[in-house]
């Protein structure tokens, strides 16, 4: 902590405005990157704050993006730290003692008897924090349900996913790029989740899966009955009927509808006109 408050003293006079010395204050980033960051550090130094200061005041763009990119890597450090700490408060706290005395920990263990992997380890991370957002997001997602089967590492995978994600549009500020991560993560279950931690699929594959080879067999068998049910709706209005353009399909707004008038109502009432939309297959009463 000593060098972190001497490096702050030197930083906080070099990067005052009335006299901003550039080659001083790279110097003291480049020194601080050395430096293993700690939430204790950060808040007795106030090396954050003073760093966050030379990043809104530097003109200079070399200089700007060292002080940008130490920012990210003490978000990093400190967020893994924290991680770790709740992580192991909680299996503190959820520990039972065996009959032997000893404490066995409740985490779901894989098929090498290791417990899970929940957080993202340092090698499974980049240099772009919202890539490293997305990878922790699939790691946790992969990490629900450990079973003894699964012999693939969740970090490992995630880390692959959202690289396949990245290549496929080079930008991790396109929306193209967030939207396909997030679809992944939506989709990294049931027996998707079980192929990739079997290591049955590959993890460029399914980034390239798409509409219902996305699906489980169980949602695929529920999709073709109302594919077959829609099909028989619109066999149905063609066959029945008397055919008109006077009527507007509410759903898709076509002139194109059968129609058959059945008496509902008294004698003396108008008929009831039930009309099939011969296009999409609406069925509504006019």
């Amino acid at each position: 902590m000593d060098e972190t408050e001497r490096l702050a003293k030197i930083l906080r006079t070099a990067s005052d405005r009335a006299r901003f010395d550039e080659l001083m204050v790279r110097d003291c980033l480049k020194e601080l990157k050395a430096v293993v960051m700690t939430k204790d550090i950060l808040n007795s130094t106030k090396i954050g704050i003073i760093v966050s200061k030379v990043k809104r005041d530097c003109k200079l763009g070399e200089t700007q993006q060292l002080a940008k990119a130490l920012l990210a890597d003490w978000r990093a450090q400190v967020g893994l730290q924290d991680s770790k700490a709740a992580r192991n408060a909680k299996n503190n706290k959820s520990s039972v003692k065996g009959d032997d005395g000893a404490l066995k920990s409740p985490l779901p263990r894989g098929s090498d008897g290791k417990a899970a992997q929940t957080v993202l380890e340092p090698h499974h991370r980049c240099d772009d924090p919202v890539r490293n957002k997305f990878r922790e997001l699939l790691c946790k997602k992969l990490s629900a349900s450990i079973k003894p089967e699964d012999t693939a590492n969740a970090g490992m995978v995630a880390a692959d996913i959202e690289n396949a994600c990245f290549i496929k549009h080079s930008d991790s500020a396109s929306e193209d790029y967030r939207a396909l991560t997030r679809s992944r993560i939506q989709y990294c279950k049931d027996w998707i989740r079980g192929a990739l931690m079997q290591e049955v699929m590959a993890p460029e594959e399914f980034v390239k899966l798409s509409g219902s080879a996305l699906l489980s067999k169980e949602q695929q068998d529920v999709l073709q009955k109302d594919l077959e049910k829609a099909s028989h709706d619109r066999a149905l209005a063609v066959a029945e009927g008397a055919s008109t353009d006077q009527l507007v399909c509410p759903r898709c707004k076509a002139r194109d509808a059968s129609y058959t008038e059945v008496q509902t109502r008294s004698a003396d009432e108008p008929m009831t006109i039930f009309a099939s939309c011969k296009k999409c297959g609406k069925r509504w009463r006019a």
